[in-house]
């Protein structure tokens, strides 16, 4: 029997899947992305199910027995493939395959820097009428900084903006957040001085004019889907997803995947200088 605390979670993530539609995707995108735990797309997909008018409902529009579906969606559940194909398209959604690895090196970074807005941010923002701003982050960038910082590569955000929203974010992240620089530039080569870095060992994610000299400047530039073209054609790498969409996920999947097998917790080969 699941306990207290695991149900109302069900419960919460059920709520706020059926206040807001449009972020089934994303949902899902980031359990299908957790390979270590596949049981984690079934639950998931059965709570945008019960989202969207209760899993008989969806069984019925997928052409699937109801008990079937039940059983398919839980942790323990072992559907076909051309169930789960089904399944999402009754629910207006569809399996896709993208273009993940990109064509670079990446092996050697020890640290990730992040543009704020238009990188872990859809670049818009929401004015209330006391002039604070909110933003639209993605939850699934957010997973994919804590696994990149538990591989042993740090993380940060580099913003030329000063506003409260962009620490908290940093906060919530646990990573380290520079902001209101004028120079983000010598901003970040005294940041790579005191970490002892080179820039070949630095990847820059951008997405407008104000990051052409550090991207210019580190050994891994990086662009969003939605970026400026003059920072399009600076990066070495344009991720196949918009900034505040998953970007940033891409991006740190990838540099875990690039790591050396025997690569240490502060980022070193063991008997390397």
């Amino acid at each position: 029997m699941k306990d207290k605390a695991s149900i109302l979670h069900d419960e919460a993530m059920v709520k706020e899947l059926r206040e807001k539609p449009s972020s089934a995707a994303e949902y899902l995108r980031a359990a299908l992305e957790d390979g270590e735990e596949p049981r984690v797309l079934l639950v998931a997909l059965r709570r945008v199910a019960e989202a969207r008018g209760g899993v008989a409902k969806v069984a019925k529009a997928a052409g699937v027995e109801r008990e079937s579906l039940y059983r398919a969606l839980s942790a323990h559940g072992n559907p076909r493939l051309s169930t789960l194909v089904a399944v999402t398209k009754a629910m207006g959604l569809k399996l896709t395959v993208e273009q993940f690895a990109p064509p670079v090196q990446a092996g050697n970074i020890r640290l990730l820097v992040l543009d704020f807005d238009g990188v872990l941010t859809d670049n818009r923002v929401l004015v209330s009428e006391d002039g604070s701003e909110s933003v639209y982050c993605s939850r699934e960038d957010g997973w994919g900084i804590g696994k990149l910082t538990k591989a042993g590569v740090d993380a940060m955000i580099l913003s030329t903006e000063r506003n409260r929203v962009v620490g908290a974010r940093a906060r919530k992240l646990q990573i380290e957040c520079v902001q209101d620089c004028p120079n983000k530039l010598k901003a970040l080569q005294e940041i790579a001085r005191q970490r002892g870095l080179s820039p070949k060992e630095i990847a820059y994610v951008g997405n407008d004019e104000n990051d052409l000299e550090c991207m210019r400047w580190v050994g891994l530039p990086i662009a969003v889907a939605d970026a400026n073209e003059a920072a399009k054609n600076i990066a070495r790498w344009v991720v196949p997803r918009n900034g505040g969409q998953g970007a940033v996920r891409m991006v740190c999947d990838y540099l875990v995947l690039s790591l050396p097998p025997n690569r240490n917790a502060i980022g070193q080969i063991p008997g390397s200088p």
